[in-house]
């Protein structure tokens, strides 16, 4: 990387044919060494997590570059006013709700 980005200086100083194919080299060679070593970290990592499915899928997702659900509930919005942000007075508030919504249902 380091040869790379020297070239690339050079290339801006002095825009030369020389200094570009020079630079065109070693950014390619950059390329290609960042993908090899890409593709031996993920592939010693689902070797690593062979047999265990979901540390299998953990690295995929970050391979794709999906991102992790966040199924935590911060806060809700009870009314156009009032936000809860307890956990206790959130679950307290979801359970009367889930307690409720039967019997209303139901009639």
């Amino acid at each position: 990387m380091y040869e790379r980005d020297m070239f690339k200086k050079r290339v801006a100083r002095s825009n030369s044919q020389v200094d570009w194919m020079n630079y065109k080299t070693a950014r390619n060679r950059t390329n290609y060494e960042l993908r090899k070593i890409k593709r031996q970290y993920y592939q010693t990592k689902l070797s690593e997590s062979s047999g265990d499915s979901k540390h299998t899928w953990a690295v995929l997702n970050s391979l794709v570059g999906k991102p992790s659900k966040n199924t935590e509930i911060n806060e809700i919005k009870v009314s156009p006013n009032e936000i809860i942000t307890s956990g206790e007075d959130i679950a307290n508030h979801l359970n009367q709700h889930f307690s409720e919504i039967g019997v209303k249902l139901s009639s």
